[in-house]
């Protein structure tokens, strides 16, 4: 990471915007804790991408005066997996189904629509330009992106 900064200010001057995109999320149950979970749980951990980015901008930028540095998650890096679905799992598991076999509403497909349960990338796309596209002086702590109908509990 630090190489690529030090590369981005030799081609640039400056580096204005540090976009963090580095994790997995294994999926692996407490339950199966002795055979797999606690090796993949460490094996994400052990990534550091987020870190590793903010710590290559962080000189530069303080010696810019400025910078923007956008860290992105899933939404289960807020809330464990059965947590965020609660009482709406099942009516999730059936919409996720009925999308993949092509046999969700054409209503439920348009994002204009409240019952939208998935998000198409430009729409994080959006969200992060929103949060750089902000004065020098202001900050946005925490945007959290997510389709109207997704059936998450938050």
């Amino acid at each position: 990471m630090s190489a690529a900064v030090a590369r981005a200010v030799d081609a640039f001057d400056t580096v204005d915007v540090m976009v963090n995109n580095a994790g997995t999320m294994p999926l692996a149950f407490l339950a199966n804790h002795a055979a797999a979970a606690a090796a993949v749980w460490s094996r994400c951990i052990d990534i550091k991408g987020v870190p590793n980015g903010m710590i290559a901008v962080h000189d530069q930028m303080m010696s810019q005066g400025r910078g923007h540095i956008v860290n992105l998650s899933s939404i289960y890096g807020n809330a464990p997996v059965v947590g965020i679905l609660g009482q709406n799992a099942a009516e999730y598991g059936a919409a996720m189904i009925a999308l993949s076999e092509g046999r969700l509403d054409d209503v439920d497909l348009d994002p204009e629509s409240v019952g939208y349960p998935v998000l198409d990338p430009q729409h994080i796309v959006d969200g992060i330009f929103h949060a750089i596209d902000q004065p020098w002086g202001v900050s946005i702590g925490d945007i959290t992106i997510r389709a109207t109908g997704d059936r998450y509990v938050l």
